[in-house]
């Protein structure tokens, strides 16, 4: 088994990371719509401070323009996300 360095372990240190979206309030659950290369989250956290939302933003090759706050004010926490196919 290979043995990995300190380094490798360390985020900061890391070259395959790429951040697209910093400082969000809490993103709890993930979704990505491959076929229209959107991404979708949502945030726990109080209403006040962007949380209990569900968010979506077009995926490009700077990060994730255009990101838009699609829903808030949603009843308790929000933790599961799912993109269903059209039938």
């Amino acid at each position: 088994m290979p043995v990995c360095s300190q380094e490798e372990y360390d985020a900061a240190a890391r070259t395959d990371i790429v951040i697209v979206l910093d400082n969000l309030p809490e993103p709890i659950d993930l979704e990505i719509d491959h076929a229209n290369q959107m991404m979708y989250w949502t945030n726990r956290d109080l209403d006040s401070a962007g949380g209990n939302s569900l968010n979506g933003a077009c995926i490009g090759t700077d990060g994730l323009p255009n990101h838009e706050v699609l829903a808030t004010g949603l009843q308790d926490e929000m933790v599961w996300l799912r993109i269903l196919p059209v039938l």
